[in-house]
């Protein structure tokens, strides 16, 4: 028996020895391994940091983008009540166009209906002093038809009496 714990005893020392390299190994192994993950860990912290970061850019640019669009929506909303006041104007001034070109209108035709009762008053003044004309013509004739024969009986009155 005592080879048999002799050889067992071996074969234990054998195996221990084993296990201790084989722990070894694995404590190497483990020892990469926290290498790896260290590095991993140093890595992912960088990569962390970095999303931080952008995050925190990006959140500025949100509320820096949130702000300038409050401020084009309030210009937007005064440019629109100016865009109104501008329409409004423009229809106060075309309603002001419309209605001098309505008295305008009016009072051409008061002047051309002023104008057209003139011309008729003249025409029928001027046809009226034609008309006297004519009879003070045709009495300046017979006056001047009595005068020649005036004349004519003065003549033979002087010669009779001659």
């Amino acid at each position: 028996m005592r080879c048999e714990h002799g050889q067992t005893v071996a074969s234990l020392t054998d195996r221990l020895a084993e296990a201790m390299v084989d722990l070894e190994e694995r404590d190497e192994e483990l020892e990469a391994l926290r290498d790896q993950l260290a590095e991993s860990a140093e890595v992912d912290r960088a990569a962390i940091h970095a999303s931080v970061e952008v995050a925190t850019s990006s959140r500025l640019q949100l509320s820096r983008a949130r702000r300038e669009l409050a401020i084009a929506t309030e210009q937007l909303k005064l440019t629109s009540a100016e865009l109104e006041s501008a329409r409004e104007d423009k229809q106060m001034l075309l309603d002001a166009v419309a209605s001098a070109r309505d008295e305008a209108d009016s009072v051409q035709e008061e002047q051309t209906r002023a104008y057209e009762e003139w011309a008729a008053t003249n025409q029928r003044r001027a046809e009226e002093a034609r008309a006297q004309l004519d009879e003070e013509g045709a009495r300046f004739a017979a006056l001047e038809r009595e005068l020649c024969s005036a004349k004519a009986d003065a003549r033979a009155l002087r010669d009779q009496l001659a």
